[in-house]
């Protein structure tokens, strides 16, 4: 399991009929966070800066540096 958090807004919405509602988050962030559960190792958290910064002291990280994610256009770190 590998998973990717990024900290920023989303459009939630619901998809379907009367029958069957699923509901779903879309955007940039919501991008942004795949994209960082691409780049983790198995058994890893990824969280992008933003994140980080608005989470410092609750959890113990590790900085990894700055890479390139696909279709961004600023590096990101991780």
């Amino acid at each position: 399991m590998r998973v990717g958090i990024h900290t920023g807004p989303v459009v939630v919405g619901t998809i379907g009929n009367d029958l069957r509602v699923e509901f779903t988050a879309v955007g940039d962030t919501v991008n942004l966070a795949s994209r960082m559960e691409g780049l983790a190792e198995p058994g890893t958290i990824y969280v992008t800066e933003e994140t980080y910064k608005v989470t410092e002291g609750l959890f113990r990280f590790e900085a990894l540096g700055r890479r390139r994610l696909r279709q961004e256009k600023p590096s990101q770190g991780i």
